[in-house]
Protein backbone atom coordinates (compact mmCIF):
# COMPACT_ATOMS: atom_id res chain seq x y z
CA UNK A 1 0.00 0.00 0.00
CA UNK A 2 1.47 3.34 -1.07
CA UNK A 3 2.07 5.84 1.70
CA UNK A 4 0.21 9.19 1.39
CA UNK A 5 2.22 12.29 0.52
CA UNK A 6 1.71 13.59 4.08
CA UNK A 7 0.51 12.15 7.35
CA UNK A 8 -1.47 15.32 8.02
CA UNK A 9 -2.76 18.14 5.81
CA UNK A 10 -4.19 21.23 7.49
CA UNK A 11 -6.54 23.30 5.36
CA UNK A 12 -6.12 26.91 6.41
CA UNK A 13 -3.27 28.56 8.26
CA UNK A 14 -5.30 30.85 10.50
CA UNK A 15 -5.76 30.53 14.24
CA UNK A 16 -6.98 26.92 14.24
CA UNK A 17 -4.50 25.65 11.65
CA UNK A 18 -1.50 27.36 13.23
CA UNK A 19 -2.57 26.24 16.73
CA UNK A 20 -2.43 22.64 15.51
CA UNK A 21 0.86 23.19 13.67
CA UNK A 22 2.80 24.61 16.62
CA UNK A 23 1.77 21.63 18.73
CA UNK A 24 2.74 19.22 15.95
CA UNK A 25 6.27 20.65 16.21
CA UNK A 26 6.75 18.17 19.06
CA UNK A 27 5.67 15.20 16.90
CA UNK A 28 8.50 15.01 14.32
CA UNK A 29 7.44 11.71 12.76
CA UNK A 30 4.18 13.21 11.41
CA UNK A 31 4.82 14.85 8.05
CA UNK A 32 2.54 17.88 8.00
CA UNK A 33 1.46 20.27 5.24
CA UNK A 34 -0.49 23.50 5.83
CA UNK A 35 -2.34 24.92 2.82
CA UNK A 36 -3.05 28.62 3.22
CA UNK A 37 -4.65 30.83 0.52
CA UNK A 38 -3.05 34.11 1.61
CA UNK A 39 0.42 34.90 0.34
CA UNK A 40 1.52 37.04 3.29
CA UNK A 41 0.54 37.36 6.92
CA UNK A 42 -0.44 40.79 8.22
CA UNK A 43 -2.43 42.03 11.18
CA UNK A 44 -6.05 41.40 10.19
CA UNK A 45 -7.79 40.72 13.50
CA UNK A 46 -7.47 40.63 17.27
CA UNK A 47 -8.18 37.79 19.70
CA UNK A 48 -9.24 38.38 23.29
CA UNK A 49 -9.98 35.93 26.09
CA UNK A 50 -9.67 35.37 29.82
CA UNK A 51 -6.53 33.42 30.59
CA UNK A 52 -7.95 30.25 32.12
CA UNK A 53 -5.12 27.96 31.02
CA UNK A 54 -1.75 28.09 29.28
CA UNK A 55 -1.29 28.03 25.52
CA UNK A 56 1.71 28.26 23.15
CA UNK A 57 1.20 31.92 22.23
CA UNK A 58 2.07 33.62 25.49
CA UNK A 59 4.82 35.60 23.73
CA UNK A 60 2.19 37.14 21.44
CA UNK A 61 0.11 38.73 24.21
CA UNK A 62 0.17 42.51 23.70
CA UNK A 63 -1.95 43.61 26.67
CA UNK A 64 -3.81 42.27 29.68
CA UNK A 65 -6.31 43.71 32.11
CA UNK A 66 -7.54 42.56 35.51
CA UNK A 67 -10.62 44.85 35.49
CA UNK A 68 -13.49 44.91 33.03
CA UNK A 69 -16.73 46.86 32.84
CA UNK A 70 -20.15 46.79 31.18
CA UNK A 71 -22.58 49.68 30.72
CA UNK A 72 -26.25 49.75 29.79
CA UNK A 73 -29.06 52.26 29.86
CA UNK A 74 -31.63 51.57 32.58
CA UNK A 75 -35.38 51.90 32.08
CA UNK A 76 -35.22 55.35 33.71
CA UNK A 77 -32.64 56.28 31.05
CA UNK A 78 -29.76 56.52 33.49
CA UNK A 79 -26.58 54.60 32.62
CA UNK A 80 -25.82 51.65 34.88
CA UNK A 81 -22.14 50.75 35.19
CA UNK A 82 -20.75 47.42 36.44
CA UNK A 83 -17.05 46.93 37.19
CA UNK A 84 -15.50 43.53 37.96
CA UNK A 85 -11.92 42.51 38.67
CA UNK A 86 -9.87 39.35 39.04
CA UNK A 87 -6.09 39.18 39.24
CA UNK A 88 -6.32 35.41 38.80
CA UNK A 89 -8.26 35.65 35.50
CA UNK A 90 -6.71 38.43 33.42
CA UNK A 91 -8.35 39.44 30.15
CA UNK A 92 -5.71 39.26 27.41
CA UNK A 93 -5.35 40.56 23.87
CA UNK A 94 -3.33 39.05 21.01
CA UNK A 95 -3.01 40.99 17.74
CA UNK A 96 -2.99 38.59 14.81
CA UNK A 97 0.38 39.64 13.42
CA UNK A 98 2.11 38.71 16.69
CA UNK A 99 0.49 35.27 16.78
CA UNK A 100 1.27 34.68 13.10
CA UNK A 101 4.93 35.61 13.63
CA UNK A 102 5.21 33.37 16.69
CA UNK A 103 3.70 30.41 14.86
CA UNK A 104 5.75 30.93 11.69
CA UNK A 105 8.95 31.05 13.74
CA UNK A 106 8.09 27.70 15.36
CA UNK A 107 7.09 26.10 12.05
CA UNK A 108 10.18 27.32 10.20
CA UNK A 109 12.40 25.42 12.66
CA UNK A 110 10.60 22.10 11.98
CA UNK A 111 11.68 20.18 8.84
CA UNK A 112 8.63 17.91 9.10
CA UNK A 113 6.14 20.83 8.79
CA UNK A 114 5.62 22.74 5.55
CA UNK A 115 3.60 25.95 5.32
CA UNK A 116 2.48 26.44 1.73
CA UNK A 117 1.02 29.94 1.24
CA UNK A 118 -0.82 31.14 -1.83
CA UNK A 119 -2.51 27.74 -2.23
CA UNK A 120 -6.24 27.20 -1.94
CA UNK A 121 -7.68 23.75 -1.23
CA UNK A 122 -10.69 22.52 -3.16
CA UNK A 123 -12.69 19.30 -3.08
CA UNK A 124 -11.89 16.50 -0.64
CA UNK A 125 -12.33 12.79 -1.36
CA UNK A 126 -12.15 10.45 1.63
CA UNK A 127 -10.95 6.93 0.87
CA UNK A 128 -10.48 4.00 3.23
CA UNK A 129 -6.85 4.76 4.00
CA UNK A 130 -6.29 8.36 2.90
CA UNK A 131 -7.87 11.65 1.83
CA UNK A 132 -7.36 13.19 -1.58
CA UNK A 133 -7.14 16.98 -1.50
CA UNK A 134 -7.58 18.92 -4.73
CA UNK A 135 -5.59 22.15 -4.89
CA UNK A 136 -4.93 24.80 -7.51
CA UNK A 137 -1.58 23.19 -8.24
CA UNK A 138 -2.60 19.52 -8.19
CA UNK A 139 -3.70 16.72 -5.90
CA UNK A 140 -2.24 16.00 -2.45
CA UNK A 141 -2.88 12.87 -0.39
CA UNK A 142 -2.95 12.75 3.40
CA UNK A 143 -3.64 10.25 6.12
CA UNK A 144 -5.72 12.81 8.03
CA UNK A 145 -7.09 16.22 7.01
CA UNK A 146 -7.90 18.96 9.52
CA UNK A 147 -10.25 21.38 7.79
CA UNK A 148 -10.29 24.88 9.29
CA UNK A 149 -11.80 26.69 6.31
CA UNK A 150 -14.42 29.26 7.40
CA UNK A 151 -17.94 27.86 7.69
CA UNK A 152 -21.09 29.34 6.20
CA UNK A 153 -23.87 30.03 8.66
CA UNK A 154 -27.47 29.11 7.95
CA UNK A 155 -29.64 31.74 6.25
CA UNK A 156 -31.26 33.89 8.90
CA UNK A 157 -28.77 33.06 11.65
CA UNK A 158 -27.50 36.01 13.65
CA UNK A 159 -23.97 37.30 13.14
CA UNK A 160 -21.66 39.35 15.32
CA UNK A 161 -20.76 42.11 12.85
CA UNK A 162 -18.05 44.57 13.80
CA UNK A 163 -15.54 47.17 12.71
CA UNK A 164 -12.69 48.14 15.00
CA UNK A 165 -10.19 50.97 14.87
CA UNK A 166 -6.98 51.36 16.85
CA UNK A 167 -7.27 54.94 18.03
CA UNK A 168 -4.23 57.09 18.76
CA UNK A 169 -5.51 60.09 20.70
CA UNK A 170 -3.93 63.53 20.85
CA UNK A 171 -4.37 63.59 24.64
CA UNK A 172 -4.64 61.01 27.46
CA UNK A 173 -8.32 60.01 27.66
CA UNK A 174 -8.31 56.22 28.17
CA UNK A 175 -7.89 54.21 31.37
CA UNK A 176 -5.37 51.47 30.50
CA UNK A 177 -6.25 49.63 33.70
CA UNK A 178 -9.65 48.39 32.53
CA UNK A 179 -11.40 47.17 29.41
CA UNK A 180 -14.96 48.01 28.39
CA UNK A 181 -16.41 44.69 27.30
CA UNK A 182 -19.84 45.97 26.30
CA UNK A 183 -21.18 49.51 26.36
CA UNK A 184 -24.88 49.19 25.53
CA UNK A 185 -25.59 52.82 26.47
CA UNK A 186 -25.43 53.72 22.78
CA UNK A 187 -28.17 54.15 20.15
CA UNK A 188 -29.99 50.91 19.36
CA UNK A 189 -32.15 50.04 16.37
CA UNK A 190 -35.06 47.61 15.96
CA UNK A 191 -34.15 44.02 15.17
CA UNK A 192 -30.51 44.29 16.28
CA UNK A 193 -28.27 44.63 19.35
CA UNK A 194 -25.60 47.32 19.47
CA UNK A 195 -22.61 47.89 21.75
CA UNK A 196 -19.11 49.39 21.73
CA UNK A 197 -16.00 47.55 22.93
CA UNK A 198 -12.93 49.47 24.19
CA UNK A 199 -9.48 47.89 24.70
CA UNK A 200 -7.11 50.60 25.98
CA UNK A 201 -3.41 49.76 25.77
CA UNK A 202 -2.25 53.16 27.08
CA UNK A 203 -3.76 56.48 28.08
CA UNK A 204 -3.67 57.58 24.44
CA UNK A 205 -4.20 54.31 22.52
CA UNK A 206 -7.18 51.94 22.39
CA UNK A 207 -8.83 49.48 20.04
CA UNK A 208 -12.46 50.64 19.78
CA UNK A 209 -14.94 48.30 18.10
CA UNK A 210 -18.46 49.09 16.93
CA UNK A 211 -20.34 45.79 17.26
CA UNK A 212 -23.79 44.59 16.22
CA UNK A 213 -25.63 41.33 16.78
CA UNK A 214 -27.89 41.20 13.76
CA UNK A 215 -28.92 39.11 10.75
CA UNK A 216 -26.61 39.48 7.71
CA UNK A 217 -29.35 41.36 5.86
CA UNK A 218 -29.52 44.16 8.45
CA UNK A 219 -28.80 47.68 7.24
CA UNK A 220 -26.51 49.19 9.90
CA UNK A 221 -25.26 52.73 10.49
CA UNK A 222 -21.78 53.76 9.37
CA UNK A 223 -19.30 52.15 11.79
CA UNK A 224 -16.61 54.80 11.52
CA UNK A 225 -19.06 57.63 12.11
CA UNK A 226 -20.44 55.76 15.12
CA UNK A 227 -16.95 55.37 16.60
CA UNK A 228 -16.21 59.05 16.02
CA UNK A 229 -19.42 60.09 17.77
CA UNK A 230 -18.76 57.68 20.63
CA UNK A 231 -15.24 58.97 21.19
CA UNK A 232 -16.55 62.49 21.33
CA UNK A 233 -19.46 61.82 23.64
CA UNK A 234 -17.81 59.41 26.09
CA UNK A 235 -14.20 60.57 26.06
CA UNK A 236 -14.47 64.15 24.80
CA UNK A 237 -12.09 63.20 22.01
CA UNK A 238 -12.22 64.85 18.60
CA UNK A 239 -8.59 64.81 17.50
CA UNK A 240 -7.15 61.34 16.86
CA UNK A 241 -5.47 59.13 14.27
CA UNK A 242 -6.42 55.59 13.19
CA UNK A 243 -3.39 53.28 13.26
CA UNK A 244 -5.18 50.06 12.31
CA UNK A 245 -8.61 48.87 11.25
CA UNK A 246 -10.26 45.45 11.31
CA UNK A 247 -13.71 44.21 10.37
CA UNK A 248 -15.53 40.90 10.36
CA UNK A 249 -18.70 38.91 10.87
CA UNK A 250 -18.78 35.94 13.26
CA UNK A 251 -21.63 33.42 12.77
CA UNK A 252 -23.74 33.01 15.92
CA UNK A 253 -25.02 29.64 14.77
CA UNK A 254 -25.52 26.65 17.05
CA UNK A 255 -25.68 24.33 14.04
CA UNK A 256 -21.90 24.71 13.70
CA UNK A 257 -21.66 22.76 16.96
CA UNK A 258 -23.33 19.69 15.47
CA UNK A 259 -21.64 16.37 16.09
CA UNK A 260 -19.17 15.38 13.36
CA UNK A 261 -18.91 11.86 12.06
CA UNK A 262 -15.65 10.10 12.87
CA UNK A 263 -13.40 9.75 9.86
CA UNK A 264 -10.25 11.06 8.23
CA UNK A 265 -11.58 14.61 7.74
CA UNK A 266 -11.89 16.57 10.98
CA UNK A 267 -13.30 20.09 11.07
CA UNK A 268 -11.50 22.40 13.48
CA UNK A 269 -11.72 26.01 14.63
CA UNK A 270 -14.91 27.86 13.74
CA UNK A 271 -15.83 25.07 11.30
CA UNK A 272 -15.62 22.59 14.18
CA UNK A 273 -17.79 24.67 16.51
CA UNK A 274 -15.05 26.45 18.46
CA UNK A 275 -16.90 29.78 18.37
CA UNK A 276 -19.31 30.11 21.28
CA UNK A 277 -22.53 31.11 19.49
CA UNK A 278 -23.86 33.36 22.25
CA UNK A 279 -20.70 35.45 22.65
CA UNK A 280 -18.31 34.95 19.72
CA UNK A 281 -15.40 33.84 21.93
CA UNK A 282 -13.29 31.19 20.22
CA UNK A 283 -9.62 31.50 21.18
CA UNK A 284 -9.50 29.19 24.21
CA UNK A 285 -11.86 26.61 22.70
CA UNK A 286 -9.58 26.49 19.65
CA UNK A 287 -6.57 25.90 21.92
CA UNK A 288 -8.33 23.11 23.84
CA UNK A 289 -9.34 21.50 20.55
CA UNK A 290 -5.75 21.57 19.29
CA UNK A 291 -4.43 20.18 22.59
CA UNK A 292 -6.79 17.19 22.47
CA UNK A 293 -6.27 16.37 18.80
CA UNK A 294 -2.47 16.51 18.90
CA UNK A 295 -2.36 14.57 22.18
CA UNK A 296 -4.35 11.79 20.48
CA UNK A 297 -2.06 11.87 17.45
CA UNK A 298 1.08 11.72 19.56
CA UNK A 299 -0.29 8.80 21.59
CA UNK A 300 -1.42 6.88 18.51
CA UNK A 301 -5.06 7.00 19.58
CA UNK A 302 -7.91 7.09 17.04
CA UNK A 303 -8.65 10.67 16.00
CA UNK A 304 -12.13 11.80 16.94
CA UNK A 305 -13.78 15.19 16.42
CA UNK A 306 -13.66 17.39 19.51
CA UNK A 307 -16.98 18.67 20.86
CA UNK A 308 -15.97 22.08 22.29
CA UNK A 309 -18.84 22.32 24.78
CA UNK A 310 -21.17 20.08 26.70
CA UNK A 311 -24.81 19.48 25.73
CA UNK A 312 -26.14 21.76 28.47
CA UNK A 313 -23.98 24.63 27.24
CA UNK A 314 -25.16 24.10 23.67
CA UNK A 315 -28.76 24.09 24.85
CA UNK A 316 -28.28 27.33 26.83
CA UNK A 317 -26.71 28.98 23.79
CA UNK A 318 -29.74 27.96 21.72
CA UNK A 319 -32.19 29.44 24.22
CA UNK A 320 -30.12 32.62 24.60
CA UNK A 321 -29.95 33.13 20.82
CA UNK A 322 -33.70 32.57 20.61
CA UNK A 323 -34.11 35.45 23.07
CA UNK A 324 -31.82 37.66 20.99
CA UNK A 325 -33.73 36.88 17.79
CA UNK A 326 -37.21 37.35 19.20
CA UNK A 327 -36.55 40.16 21.68
CA UNK A 328 -33.29 41.93 20.75
CA UNK A 329 -34.31 44.92 22.86
CA UNK A 330 -33.82 42.86 26.05
CA UNK A 331 -30.25 41.84 25.14
CA UNK A 332 -28.53 44.67 27.06
CA UNK A 333 -30.37 43.60 30.22
CA UNK A 334 -29.55 39.92 29.63
CA UNK A 335 -25.82 40.50 29.20
CA UNK A 336 -25.59 43.15 31.92
CA UNK A 337 -27.41 40.95 34.44
CA UNK A 338 -24.69 38.31 34.10
CA UNK A 339 -21.95 40.77 35.00
CA UNK A 340 -23.97 42.48 37.74
CA UNK A 341 -25.13 39.33 39.53
CA UNK A 342 -22.35 36.78 38.94
CA UNK A 343 -18.94 36.74 40.54
CA UNK A 344 -16.08 36.87 37.99
CA UNK A 345 -14.73 33.31 38.37
CA UNK A 346 -17.93 31.32 37.77
CA UNK A 347 -19.05 33.70 35.01
CA UNK A 348 -15.73 33.55 33.17
CA UNK A 349 -15.62 29.76 33.41
CA UNK A 350 -19.18 29.55 32.08
CA UNK A 351 -18.49 31.94 29.19
CA UNK A 352 -15.55 29.78 28.19
CA UNK A 353 -17.40 26.44 28.44
CA UNK A 354 -15.33 25.07 31.33
CA UNK A 355 -17.84 25.83 34.07
CA UNK A 356 -19.06 23.36 36.67
CA UNK A 357 -22.68 22.54 37.39
CA UNK A 358 -22.66 25.10 40.19
CA UNK A 359 -21.26 27.75 37.81
CA UNK A 360 -24.12 27.04 35.40
CA UNK A 361 -26.64 27.28 38.23
CA UNK A 362 -25.25 30.68 39.27
CA UNK A 363 -25.54 31.95 35.69
CA UNK A 364 -29.12 30.71 35.36
CA UNK A 365 -30.02 32.39 38.66
CA UNK A 366 -28.53 35.68 37.43
CA UNK A 367 -30.57 35.83 34.23
CA UNK A 368 -33.83 37.85 34.08
CA UNK A 369 -36.55 35.23 34.40
CA UNK A 370 -39.38 36.47 32.16
CA UNK A 371 -37.35 37.01 28.95
CA UNK A 372 -35.58 33.68 29.36
CA UNK A 373 -38.79 31.78 30.10
CA UNK A 374 -40.33 33.31 26.96
CA UNK A 375 -37.27 32.30 24.95
CA UNK A 376 -37.37 28.79 26.40
CA UNK A 377 -41.02 28.40 25.42
CA UNK A 378 -40.30 29.71 21.92
CA UNK A 379 -37.37 27.35 21.60
CA UNK A 380 -39.59 24.39 22.51
CA UNK A 381 -42.05 25.49 19.82
CA UNK A 382 -39.19 25.52 17.29
CA UNK A 383 -39.28 29.27 16.69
Amino acid sequence: MRRPDYDIVILGGGLAGLSLAVRLASVPYLRTLILEPRTTYVRDRTWCYWRLHAHPFGDAVAARWTRWETLHRHARNDVRHTLQDSAALPYEMIPADRLYASAQSTIAAQPHIELCTGTRAGALRELSDRVEVETETGRVEAGIVFDSRPPTARPGALEQIFLGQEIVASEPVFDPGRVTLMDFAVPQQPGAVHFLYVLPTSATTALVEDTWLAPPSAVLPDYRATIRTYLGERFGLADYAVAFEEAGAIPMDTELQAEQAAGRIIKVGAAGGAVKPSSGYAFLATQRMADRLVADLAAGRPIRPVQPRRAVARWMDEVFLTALRLQPEVAPRLFSSLFERCRPAPLVRFLNDVGSASDTARVIAAMPKLPMLAAFAAHLRGQ
